[in-house]
């Protein structure tokens, strides 16, 4: 909802013949990210929405959780980072190259993996109140479907990274 509210007001200005500016721009992003808290703020189940006050109860674990979690979310491309520095400084950049084709290959994969795991950090957060035995159950079946993705996906993007490293490259990834 997000980048389709902004988008979509964008899409309007310029269809008007207006001119699209950065802040035009940021402005059209600001209105996306508030219709996507407002559209977050309807999805969350009736009975949490019941005792929802404004406040600072809650707010050091929202404060602790959000900043773990971002730490997780940084952890990835600060990787990606150091490893095609260090491929850079001692290789070249033209594996540095290589390397960025063969994360191109594997990038849906990637996104479907990291998607998975957003969903289901909502829904193990979710079950926490629930029964123990529901929530070992879904983490069990979340595993194993996503291990059988991964080799399922992983196998066919290791058959296509030959192909594919030649359109990108010239040469297999």
């Amino acid at each position: 909802s997000y980048n389709a509210v902004a988008l979509v007001i964008v899409a309007v200005l310029l269809l008007m013949g207006r001119p699209v500016t950065l802040g035009v721009i940021f402005a059209a992003m600001a209105v996306g990210a508030a219709t996507a808290v407002a559209i977050g703020i309807v999805q969350v189940p009736r009975a949490e929405r019941a005792n929802l006050r404004p406040g600072w109860a809650a707010m050091r674990a929202v404060a602790t959780f959000a900043a773990w979690r971002s730490l997780h979310a940084a952890l990835r491309p600060t990787a990606l980072l150091l490893s095609k520095a260090l491929v850079i400084s001692v290789i070249s950049l033209t594996a540095s190259g290589m390397l960025e084709a063969g994360r191109l290959v594997v990038a849906p994969l990637q996104v479907v993996i990291n998607g998975a795991g957003s969903f289901l950090l909502a829904g193990f957060a979710a079950g926490e109140r629930g029964k123990a035995e529901r929530n070992n159950r879904m983490a069990r079946y979340a595993v194993w479907l996503l291990l059988a993705t991964v080799i399922i996906c992983g196998s066919v993007l290791a058959l296509l990274a030959g192909p594919a490293g030649r359109i990108m490259t010239g040469r297999p990834v």
